[in-house]
């Protein structure tokens, strides 16, 4: 039987005490703000555009000869996934609290907590529980907080609140309690709130209030030894229907929560932990991507998204569609404009949209009904991009940024700059192939002829002639900045026409005034002109993980799949491991991160970084490359990883790969079309020859922590690839239950073993096939196994 596996397996622990800030949890269109206490500060709805719920925390006392003392661990164990945070005790106290939040969303948006108890001593004891519910956050909002509601009207339901807006909004909110209180209390006097819960003792209950509430609730447990209790609450909100809130917000047993797009997305597993860890919460992140009000940088990670989520690719699409100007171009981002320039023309807006949209349509090639559809829109936008040329390049306006530095709002280049023109190129390039793709060769004859056109420009205008360098823009009086900056990898990463200013940029950016440990920084420590400690949000000197990643892609793209892979090595351990020490939280990709002070700056996780991890891990580890002919895979010789598999990736259809290495030589098999892959035996000028074979089916398997599998099968017989993610060496029985036809009336099965050294298969043993098959797993740290089986007569 196969195992749920768990998206967040590798979830760390880590001490409330080493927390210095605060974590901020995604999912869907929500964000919420979780201190390290276990309380929350905020719940945000980017689709309602505004603040749910505010501060809600829980308070437990155990109570002594009428004495309330609180019962609070010393240094409670906290682990946190995108969509909760769990505090448990360490100690061996013998009244045990553990506080766990965790956001719910649906037909209604808000979090669910609870407090689970426990009486570990031998004598029954008397526990209270007070919560504390700050619906409007109007009484404990604080100064970056964004602002809640006027006010409400509360009214009192017995194991309810239930309140609808003050005002000229609409909603409803419900604060739903499991099991019944005993006390509902509410109060607007803030200092009231606090000494109550302080006391541990509220008053009678009050049946309702508007204006700036504070609900507080109390539960009384008589505790027997070894006896667990649990309170629950649950605040969701409806944008109308008080129904469909009462309904969210009623008890129900505990369910493990389920989401089937996310079940469906594409898996990864690896030799490298990180990686495997990084890539979770990556995926993770993108499937929060609606919460992401900036429009630019949902397109930003549109090429991942295109791969991860289709199906909220397509809306995404069809909402950009819906605001496209009269020109066909995509309208600048308003969440980045200071003002007044909502309504012009986006030039990173429409090139990230049209590469991204050509990714989608180049990935489900064979779906000629899909190209067709969306192809008139496609050359509208594209032609709107071309639209944009101005003496043969797209300006950059100095009032409003273009580029990736538009998130930082200063330090941006203006004038020509390479990336905006890289991007486009890569627009245009991609509309070439969508409109080939689409059987329109006049039209992708001239989308072509463009790109050339517009890569000559930036030939002439932003090549040095002698050195071939790259400059980072020619400013607005005619000044040309040649730089050398991260800006310059981004652009290239995106499009890279020449294979020697490519690898020049990729080494010049390994050398030591750009290291920081995790990769280059945004600008060269050497150069006395930009670089700087101190300036505004880290854009002239710190290091922002999504450039980066940036760097790794181009490496990839330029032919050095050893250093491209080193270096996504060293962005997975920082948010696996290191990020911790930097005063982050695992798991979270950081915005930036001021390498002087050696501490993470900003808060949650970057959507795009996110993005970008994944297409390094698609397009570059597994080598992935989208054109005219479809998807294509050609393994790179060189990583990191000694093996990998990607389970589940839509390119058209869903499919997986397993890529095995060893010295020289790689063993790769996959349920992707054949044409898919490279020939079933390549052999590389450098002597590296990688084997190919082709199933139908596959699934991943079960096992236990630090053992990765997946199996494939066909009529005839069943491939099993095993994995071991940890340092250290790992054994243990993997049961596999065999789905070819051909075991369905044989007793017996032939077992072998691809040897690594030569690419040869080895008989190992014959097994009697009793119900599932137990196989017997050795393997050295980090690495890889394929056993084969066959079916044999009696």
């Amino acid at each position: 039987m196969q195992r749920e596996l768990s998206q967040f397996s590798q979830t760390r622990e880590l001490s409330a005490s080493q927390l210095k800030r605060s974590i901020y949890l995604f999912k869907g269109d929500l964000r919420a703000k979780v201190e390290p206490d276990g309380s929350s500060s905020w719940v945000h709805s980017a689709t309602a555009r505004k603040l749910l719920f505010g501060r809600e925390t829980a308070e437990v006392f155990k109570i002594q000869s009428g004495v309330k003392i609180a019962v609070k661990p010393q240094d409670p164990a906290l682990r946190a996934t995108p969509t909760g945070v769990s505090c448990a005790p360490r100690g061996q106290d013998k009244i045990q609290a553990a506080h766990s939040v965790r956001l719910v969303t649906g037909n209604c948006s808000g979090s669910v907590r609870w407090v689970k108890l426990a009486n570990r001593g031998e004598a029954t004891t008397k526990i209270r529980v007070l919560t504390l519910h700050d619906p409007t956050s109007l009484n404990f909002r604080r100064e970056r907080d964004p602002p809640g509601e006027i006010g409400v009207n509360a009214f009192n339901r017995h194991d309810q609140v239930v309140m609808d807006d003050v005002g000229d909004t609409t909603g409803v909110r419900v604060v739903g309690l499991s099991p019944r209180p005993s006390i509902i209390y509410m109060t607007k006097d803030r200092s009231r709130a606090a000494e109550l819960l302080a006391l541990g003792e509220l008053p009678e209950s009050s049946l309702g209030m508007s204006g700036s509430v504070i609900l507080l609730t109390q539960h009384d447990f008589d505790l027997p030894p070894g006896a667990t209790a649990e309170v629950r609450s649950v605040s969701v909100y409806h944008p109308s229907s008080l129904e469909s809130a009462l309904i969210a917000a009623a008890p129900r047993p505990a369910e493990p929560e389920t989401d089937l797009a996310e079940a469906r997305a594409p898996g990864f597993a690896s030799s490298s932990a990180s990686m495997n860890f990084a890539f979770e919460w990556a995926k993770a992140a993108l499937f929060a991507i609606e919460g992401e009000g900036d429009l630019a940088e949902r397109l930003w990670s549109g090429v991942a998204l295109s791969l991860v989520r289709g199906d909220y690719f397509e809306k995404l699409a069809e909402s950009v569609k819906r605001g496209i100007r009269k020109d066909g171009a995509v309208r600048y981002s308003e969440a980045t404009a200071p003002g007044g320039h909502a309504d012009r023309a986006g030039p990173v807006e429409t090139a990230l949209y049209l590469a991204s949209f050509c990714a989608y349509l180049s990935a489900r090639a064979g779906d000629k009904k899909l190209v067709r559809k969306w192809y008139p829109h496609l050359k509208r936008v594209g032609d709107g991009l071309a639209g944009m040329l101005a003496g043969g390049l797209i300006p950059s306006s100095g009032d409003s940024p273009d580029g990736w530095r538009r998130r930082l709002g200063a330090g941006f280049p203006t004038g020509h700059t390479a990336e905006v023109n890289l991007l486009a190129t890569r627009g245009l390039r991609d509309a070439s192939t969508v409109a080939y793709l689409a059987g329109k060769g006049s039209d992708s004859a001239k989308f072509r002829e463009l790109s050339v056109r517009l890569l000559n420009a930036l030939n002439e205008k932003l090549r040095d002639s002698e050195s071939g360098a790259l400059a980072l823009n020619v400013d607005w009086h005619g000044v040309v900045h040649k730089e050398i900056t991260i800006d310059q990898a981004v652009g290239l990463s995106f499009c890279s026409p020449d294979q020697n200013l490519a690898s020049s940029i990729v080494h010049r950016l390994l050398e030591k005034d750009f290291e920081t440990g995790y990769g280059p920084r945004t600008v060269a420590g050497s150069n006395n002109l930009y670089f700087s400690p101190s300036y505004g949000e880290g854009q002239l000197g710190g290091y922002w993980t999504r450039a980066a990643i940036s760097h790794a892609i181009l490496a990839f793209l330029t032919g050095y799949p050893s250093i491209g892979s080193a270096q996504l090595e060293r962005v997975a351990r920082l948010i696996h491991l290191d990020v911790e020490r930097l005063g982050g939280i695992p798991g979270e990709i950081p915005y930036w991160i001021d390498t002087e002070r050696r501490q993470v700056v900003g808060s949650g996780s970057d959507p795009v970084a996110a993005s970008r991890l994944i297409e390094a891990v698609v397009f570059g580890e597994a080598g992935l490359s989208l054109g005219s002919q479809g998807p294509k895979f050609k393994i790179p010789e060189a990583s990191q990883l000694r093996w990998l598999f990607i389970h589940d990736l839509d390119l058209g259809r869903r499919g997986s790969m397993f890529v095995g290495r060893s010295a020289g030589r790689a063993a790769v098999v996959s349920t992707f079309e054949p044409g898919t892959l490279e020939d079933s035996a390549r052999t590389s000028g450098q002597g590296f020859a990688a084997t190919s074979s082709h199933f139908p089916e596959c699934e991943r398997i079960a096992s236990q922590a630090g053992l990765e599998g997946i199996m494939f099968w066909d009529g005839n017989s069943s491939l099993l690839c095993l994995g071991n993610t940890s340092g250290s060496a790992c054994s243990g029985v993997v049961p596999v239950t065999l789905r070819s036809k051909s075991f369905s009336t044989a007793l017996y099965a032939q077992m072998e073993e691809l040897r690594q050294e030569t690419g040869l298969w080895t008989s190992v043993e014959r097994v009697k096939l009793l119900g599932r098959l137990e196989i017997k797993v050795e393997l050295r740290p980090n690495s890889w196994k394929m056993l084969r089986l066959s079916r044999v007569g009696q």
